[in-house]
């Protein structure tokens, strides 16, 4: 069934977010629910309402939105907090439930948090917007089909999801990035600045065995990282990312200087 979250329009409104055969996509319904209501006829019409009345005197309706919200978070974390490919398709179908679950889920920004690169852009700029100023939990898992030829350099939508998340780099808690070795450069280069929230980071070259090629991380500037992994990635080891590590996962790594 497809499940539909109107982007920024109140409920219902022009611009949708739909799930589709597993897929997150953008589309612009051709009527508001209104127009389609009436179109049902007399009797489905009423049937219809019959049915909103009756769900809207349910006793979650009733619930006050702080504590519905920590119900749906509880919900997120428990169900997906380990599928974030996952998650953006649950909260979209929780939105749909009713008006009120639609104005919970659409304005609390500690639901739209997780970054994940997999995701279409649009629903990536969605998530960065209603985030709002909260701490932003960044997944870079691009998805690459074993029958695809991967290209030697990361594609223009990954990269565009790399600049959106640049412009919100101060927000960046945590990053988990496994990519292939030919865009390992073109991740270092998006991240490039500082990063001065950023508590933990994970970065994996899927592909190499061992890594002689060092690179600048965070130019250099993370100062509440306290959790680093690297596989395949070698840094700078003089870098200040290194400095007040309590977690420091180092494999698959060739070239050590600068000790």
């Amino acid at each position: 069934m497809d499940q539909t979250d109107t982007l920024n329009q109140g409920y219902p409104g022009r611009n949708a977010i739909t799930t589709v055969s597993s897929e997150l996509d953008i589309h612009e319904p051709e009527t508001p629910i209104d127009i389609q209501v009436q179109s049902l006829g007399v009797g489905r019409s009423n049937e219809l309402n019959l049915r909103i009345e009756q769900n809207a005197e349910l006793p979650i309706h009733s619930l006050p939105a702080e504590l519905l919200l920590q119900i749906v978070c509880l919900h997120m974390i428990l169900e997906f907090g380990s599928l974030p490919k996952s998650y953006y398709r649950r909260l979209i179908s929780l939105s749909g439930v009713c008006a009120h679950w639609y104005n919970v889920v659409t304005h609390s920004p500690p639901l739209w948090t997780l970054i994940n690169a997999s995701d279409p852009p649009k629903v990536v700029e969605m998530a960065l917007e209603r985030s709002s100023s909260h701490p932003l939990d960044i997944v870079l898992h691009p998805r690459v089909r074993p029958s695809d030829e991967l290209p030697q350099t990361a594609p223009a939508t990954f990269r565009s999801i790399l600049d959106a998340i640049n412009l919100h780099r101060n927000r960046c808690r945590s990053m988990d990035i496994v990519v292939p070795s030919q865009w390992v450069a073109t991740v270092i280069t998006g991240l490039g600045g500082s990063a001065p929230n950023l508590e933990k980071l994970s970065f994996i070259d899927e592909d190499t065995v061992y890594c002689g090629q060092e690179f600048d991380l965070l130019g250099g500037k993370a100062p509440r990282l306290n959790s680093l992994t690297l596989n395949g990635v070698s840094v700078r080891w003089d870098s200040e990312v290194l400095h007040d590590l309590a977690i420091l996962d180092l494999s698959w790594i060739e070239k050590i200087s600068n000790l």
